[in-house]
C-alpha cells in the first residue's frame, strides 16, 4: 500500500528555475515584452512536469518477492514486481529504492544498506519484473525496509516519490560446507567395540544387488518372474539391508565475555559445522536424530531425521548466539531423556574437551573442538570468518548487476 507521495524540485530544476526567474526579472525591469513572454514559456514545463508526475504515480502497486530463508554465502535473488493498474497511460523510468538491515544486538552489525533498480517501461494494465541480487555473508535475521518508488520522467526538473509500507523479514541460515573423509572415518571408527543400536529399514529400502532362491516369508513383490521362468523355480531380488545408527548432536557455543573477534569467529565456525552435519543427516531416513544447541539459550529437538527437520534446525541456528552462560549441562540433561542405548554422540564445541562435563555424557562422545586448527581435517568451509575485518560487519558485501524481464 502506498503512502506519503511527494514531489520535489531537483538540482537541475533549481538551475532551470533560476534562469527563468532571471529572465523574468530582466523582462520586468527592462519592460521587454518578448523576454516576459519567454519567461512565461519557461515556467510552463515545470507545471506540465508536476502534472505528469501526479498522474504517473497513481494506481501503481509494488510487490517484493523473497524466499523465506537463504544460506549465508549463497546469492539472494530479490524480485520486484510493478503492477500498472491504469487503463491507458504507461509508466516510464520508475526507480525503486530497497533497503536491508541486519537485526543484531552487536554494535555496528545493524547498518543499513540500500540499492536502487529501474523499471524502464510498464505498459498500462500489465506488470514488469526486475530482479537484483544481494550477497549476504553473515547469518542472522535481516529486515527489508519500506520500498520507495521514484521517477523524474520526462524532463528531470522535478522528482516524484511514493512510499510503500511493506517490511519483510528474512532468515539467513548458517553457511554450510563439506564433511571430509576423515569425518566419516571417525564416525565409523566410533562404532568399533561399543554397544550399537541399528534399525533395519526393510529389504525394499536397500540397494538391489542380486538374485537368490525364494524362501518362505519373502514377499511376492520381490519375485523376478523372468529369471523364475528360465530357472523353473522362484527367484527373488536380494537387497542390501540398510542400517543406520541413531545420532545425538550437541552444539556447545560457550563464549567468554573477553573472547573478542577470535572467539566470535570460533562460534560461527562451530555453528556452520553443526549445520553441515545436520544437513548431511537430514538426507538419511529412519534414524533417531537428537540435537541440543546450547548458547545464549538452549534449543532441543528429538525426531526422526528428514530434510524438513534439518531445515527447521538450521533456521533456528540462524539466530543462535554464543554466551558465557553454562547451558551445556542443561542440554546434556535433556539429551539423556531421549537418547537410545548405543546412540552415537557428537559434540561440536567452541572449547577443548571439558572432562567434568564429558563425564556426565551418556556415552563416549566424538568431541570436535572448533577452536583447534585441526578442525579443518573434519570439515571444509568455503570462505573465512574474519570478525576483525570491516567486511564482516557489513550487512551487504556485494550487490550484483540488476536484470529486468
Amino acid at each position: 500500500m502506498f503512502s506519503g507521495r511527494r514531489i520535489t524540485i531537483t538540482r537541475e530544476g533549481w538551475y532551470y528555475l533560476f534562469v527563468a526567474l532571471f529572465i523574468s526579472g530582466g523582462a520586468v525591469g527592462g519592460e521587454v515584452n518578448l523576454m516576459l513572454l519567454l519567461s512565461g514559456i519557461m515556467v510552463a514545463p515545470l507545471l506540465l512536469h508536476w502534472r505528469i508526475l501526479s498522474v504517473s504515480l497513481q494506481r501503481l502497486d509494488l510487490e517484493r518477492r523473497v524466499p523465506a530463508y537463504v544460506h549465508a554465502g549463497d546469492p539472494l535473488r530479490v524480485h520486484l514486481v510493478l503492477h500498472n493498474d491504469r487503463r491507458r497511460v504507461g509508466s516510464w523510468c520508475m526507480v525503486v529504492q530497497d533497503q536491508l538491515r541486519r537485526n543484531s544486538k552487536r554494535r555496528g552489525a545493524g547498518d543499513l544498506a540500500s540499492t536502487q533498480v529501474i523499471f524502464p517501461f510498464t505498459s498500462a494494465g500489465n506488470k514488469s519484473t526486475v530482479s537484483y541480487q544481494w550477497m549476504l555473508n553473515r547469518r542472522g535475521e535481516y529486515q527489508f525496509g519500506a520500498l520507495r518508488l521514484m521517477t523524474r520522467f520526462p524532463f528531470g526538473l522535478l522528482k516524484g516519490s511514493r512510499k510503500m509500507q511493506g517490511a519483510q523479514l528474512l532468515l539467513v541460515c548458517p553457511r554450510t560446507g563439506e564433511l571430509t573423509s576423515k569425518w566419516f572415518q571417525a564416525m565409523e571408527a566410533d562404532r568399533v567395540g561399543g554397544q550399537e543400536s541399528y534399525h533395519a529399514r526393510g529389504n525394499a529400502e536397500g540397494d538391489y544387488y542380486g538374485l537368490r532362491h525364494w524362501q518362505p516369508g519373502d514377499s511376492r513383490r520381490w519375485i523376478h518372474w523372468r529369471t523364475s521362468a528360465r530357472l523353473g523355480q522362484l527367484a527373488v531380488k536380494q537387497f542390501e539391508q540398510q542400517r543406520d545408527r541413531d545420532i545425538a548432536l550437541v552444539l556447545d557455543l560457550h563464549l567468554d565475555p573477553d573472547a573478542g573477534s577470535a572467539g566470535q569467529a570460533t562460534v560461527e565456525l562451530a555453528v556452520s559445522m553443526a549445520a553441515t552435519v545436520i544437513q548431511d543427516l537430514g538426507r538419511r531416513t529412519g534414524i533417531q536424530l537428537v540435537v541440543a544447541a546450547c548458547g545464549e539459550s538452549m534449543h532441543y529437538w528429538a525426531a526422526s531425521s528428514s530434510n524438513l527437520v534439518a531445515a527447521e534446525i538450521n533456521r533456528c541456528l540462524a539466530t543462535i548466539q554464543g554466551d558465557a552462560n553454562e547451558t551445556f549441562q542443561e542440554g546434556i540433561t535433556r539429551l539423556k531423556e531421549e537418547l537410545r542405548p548405543g546412540s552415537q554422540v557428537v559434540v561440536v564445541s567452541t572449547r577443548s574437551r571439558d572432562t567434568r562435563n564429558a563425564i556426565s555424557l551418556p556415552a563416549r562422545p566424538l568431541w570436535i573442538d572448533c577452536s583447534d586448527p585441526g578442525v579443518d581435517a573434519y570439515f571444509h568451509l568455503p570462505g573465512v570468518f574474519s570478525e576483525s575485518s570491516q567486511e564482516a560487519d557489513e550487512v551487504v558485501n556485494q550487490v550484483e548487476e540488476l536484470s529486468s524481464t
